[in-house]
C-alpha cells in the first residue's frame, strides 16, 4: 500500500515543504541501499533518477535512525521501502528536510513513537538547524 506524508516547517519568513510518497514491500531488495547491516530494511528509488547521491543520502539518514524500532515492529521480515515520489518547490527546500520528512512518513506508516527533532532557524546563516538526539 501506498502512503504519503508532507513535511512542513515554517519558522521564519520562509519554510520547508516536503512531500513523501513511498510503499512497503515485504520482500528482500533486488536494487537499492541496504539501510543497516543488522535489519532486514533496504531503500529504493524505482522511478526517480532524478534525485542526487546527496538527496538519497539524506532520505536514506532518516529511515536509517528507526531502522531498529521497524525491525522491532515487524519482527524478521524483510522490508523494502520503495520512494516513489518526493516533491518540494525550491524555494521552500533544504537538503537537510528529507531526512526529517522521511524520518516522520516512517514514524506514522509503522506506528513509532514521534522523536523530537529540534528545528530552529539561523538568521545568520538563513538556514533551518536541526538537532537529532543521540
Amino acid at each position: 500500500m501506498t502512503s504519503a506524508y508532507v513535511y512542513r516547517l515554517i519558522k521564519s519568513s520562509w519554510g520547508i515543504r516536503i512531500a513523501i510518497t513511498a510503499r512497503v514491500e515485504h520482500r528482500v531488495a533486488v536494487e537499492g541501499v541496504r539501510i543497516s547491516p543488522e535489519e532486514q530494511l533496504w531503500l529504493e528509488f524505482p522511478s526517480l533518477s532524478m534525485l542526487t547521491e546527496s538527496e538519497k543520502d539524506e532520505v536514506a539518514k532518516g529511515l536509517r535512525y528507526v531502522s531498529r524500532e521497524i525491525a522491532e515492529k515487524v519482527g524478521s521480515q524483510a522490508l523494502v521501502v520503495a520512494i516513489e515520489s518526493i516533491s518540494y518547490v525550491e524555494s521552500d527546500f533544504q537538503l537537510e528536510g528529507l531526512s526529517v520528512a522521511m524520518l516522520r512518513w516512517a514514524e506514522v506508516e509503522f506506528g513509532l513513537q514521534v522523536h523530537e527533532i529540534v528545528e530552529t532557524f539561523s538568521r545568520e546563516s538563513n538556514r533551518y538547524i536541526f538537532e537529532w538526539p543521540r
